[in-house]
């Protein structure tokens, strides 16, 4: 598979998961399961727990993953 392709599909897939991903808590992962879905939030959460740790550890990924978070539909924002 095409690395850019793949980088694509990944952000597609957080996209909507950032606000709760960024700030998990037992009250906002239900909100997730309600508005997202199960078995998105589930595979959200697999993919962010191998990519979102680099994510936060630097500095540039991790302004983009909030900025992201917080106006997900902006084309402008995504690759």
């Amino acid at each position: 598979m095409d690395l850019a392709a793949l980088a694509q599909q990944s952000v597609t897939l957080l996209t909507p998961c950032l606000p709760y991903l960024m700030t998990i808590g037992e009250k906002l992962t239900e909100g997730a399961t309600k508005e997202i879905g199960a078995d998105v939030w589930k595979s959200a959460k697999s993919l962010w727990s191998k990519v979102g740790p680099k994510v936060t550890q630097n500095k540039s990924a991790n302004e983009a993953a909030h900025d992201l978070s917080g106006a997900p539909t902006s084309q402008g924002l995504r690759p």
